[in-house]
């Protein structure tokens, strides 16, 4: 199974979906992706911890995940937004134009199009003269 780490939303997307936790990561790093962890110190604190098994991924139990569930839908309750929502899209509210289910007359129509389009892309064969194999001496060329 391929898990994607996800940082902003890692209570809702990690921990309450897969029921597994990350324990021990270094005091003092922020919890966000090690590609945007500003200075050395920290990074190296993280690949420290790692290497040393005092940071570790844990599986939770089935009371663990009831209660976590609980407390993330009490601070939903509350009105805190639990989980970072998706960035809207650049052209939202702009209408935009919908293909129309094909009709069987419009398919029809692909189709003749798609062949008048393959003959033309089909190689041509161009009809030379024909020449006969052997040429007869006209009277004129005799003298």
């Amino acid at each position: 199974m391929d898990i994607v780490m996800n940082y902003h939303n890692y209570e809702t997307t990690i921990v309450e979906t897969y029921g597994v936790r990350l324990v021990g990561w270094p005091h003092g790093v922020k919890f966000i992706s090690p590609s945007n962890i500003g200075t050395v110190g920290d990074i190296r604190k993280l690949r420290d911890a790692l290497k040393s098994r005092t940071c570790y991924w844990t599986a939770l139990s089935q009371t663990e995940i009831k209660s976590h569930a609980a407390e993330l839908n009490a601070r939903r309750l509350a009105g805190e937004i639990v989980r970072k929502p998706h960035k809207k899209r650049s052209d939202s509210g702009v209408p935009r134009k919908r293909k129309a289910p094909a009709t069987t007359e419009q398919a029809g129509r692909e189709t003749q199009r798609a062949s008048k389009k393959a003959k033309r892309t089909a190689p041509q064969h161009r009809q030379a003269p024909k020449s006969s194999e052997f040429v007869e001496p006209s009277d004129e060329d005799v003298e």
